[in-house]
C-alpha cells in the first residue's frame, strides 16, 4: 500500500515538472508536434511570455508550414505583440492555402475590421454562418 501511494506520489511530481517547452523535441509525427507547439504558443501568450510563445508557434510553423491553424495562431501572436502588418500576411496566406476554410476566412475579415477594412472584411466574411 505505501510502495504504491509513494510510486503515485514519484509519477505525479515527475509530471508536474514537465515543461511545455519538451514538446518541442518529442518523436510525434509533424502536425501533431505542431498543433501541440502552437496549443503551447497560445498559452504562453495567454501568460504575456512573448518570447516562449514566439519560439514555440516559428517551431509550429517549421513543422507545418501550410496549416491553416497555425498560420491563424501566429498572426495572432503577431497582432497581440504589435506588428499587425506581419498578422494581416499570415491570415492572408491561411486564406489563400485553404480559401473554402470558414475559419480561415471569418479570422482574416475580423482582422480586416479591426483594421478598419470593412468592404474587404464583408467579402471575406460573406456566406459564412453566423455564431450562435
Amino acid at each position: 500500500m505505501q510502495q504504491t501511494f509513494l510510486l503515485f506520489l514519484v509519477i505525479t511530481f515527475l509530471t508536474a515538472c514537465v515543461d511545455q517547452r519538451a514538446v518541442m523535441t518529442t518523436s510525434f509525427p509533424a502536425k501533431a508536434k505542431a498543433q501541440a507547439n502552437v496549443r503551447a504558443g497560445l498559452n504562453y501568450l495567454q501568460k504575456s511570455d512573448f518570447v516562449s510563445a514566439q519560439q514555440a508557434l516559428e517551431m509550429a510553423l517549421k513543422q507545418a508550414p501550410y496549416d491553416p491553424n497555425v498560420l491563424a495562431a501566429i498572426a495572432v501572436y503577431y497582432e497581440k505583440s504589435g506588428e499587425p502588418g506581419i498578422a494581416g500576411q499570415y491570415y492572408a496566406k491561411a486564406v489563400l492555402i485553404n480559401p473554402q476554410s470558414k475559419i480561415a476566412r471569418r479570422n482574416y475579415a475580423n482582422y480586416l475590421s479591426r483594421c478598419g477594412y470593412y468592404q474587404e472584411a464583408a467579402f471575406y466574411s460573406a456566406n459564412l454562418p453566423k455564431y450562435r
